[in-house]
């Protein structure tokens, strides 16, 4: 269950900091064009590309959300790490139920009850797990399309930015 409670705050973690960004530049790509921007990563790449023009922007934007993009795709891997866990831990309850009847020479529901607590409990606790982090992971990677093609109609069909 330990590796499921660091998967758990990993997952959270993750998650929070990548709406919160996007939600910051989501808001900051409408405000641009009042010149206003309040992400550090909008001004900066606003001050260059006054520098250097539009299509530096929009590269340096880019470089930006591929990172974003490579945080959202591990939450889909603690996804299936997560799940995997589950499994991991229903084997081992199955497992620890089987030797229990074998220390005990008796077939009963009292002794196997035990480890299929323990297989349950895994399994359950890898679904709570990876449920949300897969429904974030395609929220996330769909909010980021979203600010990829604002940013893209803004700075390509606008005339703030030179």
């Amino acid at each position: 269950m330990y590796p499921l409670a660091i998967i758990t705050l990993i997952n959270t973690s993750l998650i929070v900091h990548l709406f919160s960004t996007f939600i910051l530049l989501l808001r900051d790509i409408h405000s641009i064009q009042k010149k206003y921007p309040s992400s550090s990563l909008i001004k900066s790449l606003l001050e260059s590309s006054k520098l250097s023009g539009k299509r530096k922007f929009w590269l340096l934007f880019e470089d930006k959300l591929m990172l974003y993009e490579r945080r959202i795709f591990w939450l889909s891997n603690l996804a299936g790490i997560s799940t995997l866990s589950g499994l991991l831990g229903t084997v081992i309850g199955i497992y620890i139920s089987f030797q229990n009847m074998k220390v005990s020479g008796t077939a009963s529901a009292e002794v196997f009850a035990d480890g299929i607590g323990v297989a349950l409990l895994t399994t359950i606790a890898g679904l709570i797990i990876a449920i949300p982090s897969m429904m974030s992971f395609y929220i996330l990677k769909h909010l980021l399309e979203i600010i990829e093609e604002r940013a893209y109609a803004f700075l390509f069909h606008s005339k703030e930015v030179n």
